[in-house]
């Protein structure tokens, strides 16, 4: 016959079970959900308000907690006043699949006390004060910018809308009209010498709406004016609403200059598609606003 367990012993068996409950599951921390709502941009020296910023990538306490779409909420475990940094993401050269930190605008910065209770953001940002907007065209002054001829067909240009409902802000936007009579365009900005930095960087930033898909590219030109580079990687697809893009073309601007550019121009080129010999479409619109060149 088995002995049975004194009844002291048994019940200091129960009392050790009991309290190393606490260790088995410990108390999990409460966190405090922080909501960060989509950036606030005030205008810059050209006026818009147009900005495309999807992304934020937000620091806690010195911490890296990830980068998120707007609008957000995370859980954040730290406690007690706490510093938030907001840097202002965006999808370069449009491709989801490339989020990244607009390095031309201003990050933001706050402090949160975190008590367990949910904490709201409406962080804001504008243009750094050394982003330098070298190249401006938003078809609101008489002269353009960005309408120099390259296809040698003059009926094929931008014409400036004006007290037009598909107008996208200001008073005009740009216009280009193709049909299959004068179905190519080609258009470049004035020449600009202003180049980034060494590894600094340079985007082109532009408003548009379209029918096709047009390219956005980089010629750049020797001291003489003779053609000595190109980059014409930038396409830009078809979109029924307008919509806005960065492209990153420091690294063609760098490869021009090593290539002993000293001036280069913007271009864009488009033709009405073609597909077994016959235009997929009897016209096509392109629309235009906001285009701008920036660097540091």
């Amino acid at each position: 016959m088995r002995a049975l367990l004194p009844t002291t012993l048994f019940f200091s068996f129960l009392l050790l079970g009991l309290g190393s409950c606490n260790i088995i599951n410990p108390s999990e921390e409460e966190p405090t959900f922080v909501t960060v709502e989509p950036y606030i941009y005030t205008a810059g020296e050209d006026g818009s308000n147009s900005v495309k910023i999807t992304d934020g990538w937000i620091y806690v306490g010195g911490e890296f907690l990830g980068a998120f779409e707007f609008p957000f909420s995370i859980p954040v475990l730290q406690e007690g006043e706490q510093q938030v940094i907001i840097d202002p993401g965006i999808k370069t050269n449009g491709i989801a699949a490339i989020p990244d930190i607009y390095p031309f605008y201003e990050r933001y910065e706050t402090t949160i006390n975190l008590a367990k209770e949910d904490v709201v953001i409406k962080p804001q940002t504008t243009y750094k004060d050394n982003a330098k907007l070298v190249f401006v065209e938003n078809y609101e002054s008489g002269a353009q910018r960005f309408n120099n001829e390259l296809d040698g067909d003059p009926e094929t240009k931008v014409v400036v809308l004006e007290e037009d409902p598909r107008i996208f802000e200001g008073d005009h936007s740009g216009y280009i009209y193709l049909e299959e009579s004068h179905s190519l365009v080609g258009v470049s900005s004035s020449l600009i010498t202003e180049f980034p930095s060494f590894n600094s960087f340079a985007f082109i930033e532009l408003d548009f709406k379209t029918d096709i898909p047009f390219i956005i590219g980089i010629t750049g030109f020797n001291g003489f004016g003779e053609p000595i580079s190109g980059d014409f990687s930038f396409g830009i697809n078809t979109s029924e609403d307008w919509n806005k893009i960065y492209l990153n073309i420091g690294e063609a601007l760098t490869i021009a200059r090593q290539s002993g550019a000293e001036l280069y121009h913007i271009e864009l080129r488009a033709q009405i598609p073609i597909e077994n010999g016959e235009f997929t479409r009897e016209n096509a619109e392109i629309y235009l606003d906001n285009v701008k060149l920036i660097l540091f």
